[in-house]
């Protein structure tokens, strides 16, 4: 979440609406580690209660997660009205359309855009050099810990407390992810 907004911050500005909601003036990582320190949510019992409480229960409540969500919906909800208006409809409208223009300039060049509908493909599992760097087929345990310990657990390397704990009951060489050479995308 710090990586993320702070990215956000960089790209859009601290004079953006959603960063001044997200964040004001105060350090990211501050506004983060708050929210994610102090929040209740992690509670079961405390999200029932926020659930099964008054309507405006949700409304009133002071836990810094729900207070940064709701410093932040208005903004995500107009950004997504616009882009629902602006970009979704007009290409629900003309979908047809631009694919046929994309089709006129690509031919079968290219695979269609994804569409939601299934679609086979095969591919070798196995790793890729980038840049100077040979990368494994997969990432495991070990790699995660590595990373994190190796970058002194600082953004946006840090490990989840749980992950920390628990380091010694864990197989480090399970995988975790993988690659493989299939387009599945285009």
């Amino acid at each position: 979440m710090t990586g993320w907004l702070e990215e956000a911050r960089k790209t859009l500005g601290n004079n953006d609406p959603f960063i001044k909601a997200a964040l004001g003036d105060a350090d990211t990582a501050e506004v983060v580690k708050r929210a994610v320190r102090e929040t209740k949510l992690t509670d079961p019992a405390e999200r029932e209660t926020l659930l099964e409480g008054p309507a405006d229960a949700i409304a009133k409540s002071t836990d810094p997660m729900i207070t940064l969500a709701r410093r932040v919906e208005p903004i995500v909800r107009e950004l997504r009205d616009w882009n629902e208006k602006n970009i979704r409809n007009v290409e629900a409208t003309n979908g047809t359309k631009i694919a046929e223009a994309r089709f006129a300039v690509y031919g079968k060049s290219m695979p269609p855009d994804a569409n939601s509908q299934l679609r086979l493909s095969y591919g070798a599992v196995l790793g890729y050099e980038e840049d100077t760097t040979l990368v494994p087929y997969r990432t495991t345990f070990f790699g995660l810990y590595d990373r994190a310990f190796g970058f002194g657990e600082k953004s946006p390397y840090e490990l989840a407390p749980s992950l920390k704990a628990r380091k010694d009951r864990v197989d480090l060489s399970t995988p975790l992810n993988f690659v493989y050479t299939a387009d599945t995308i285009g």
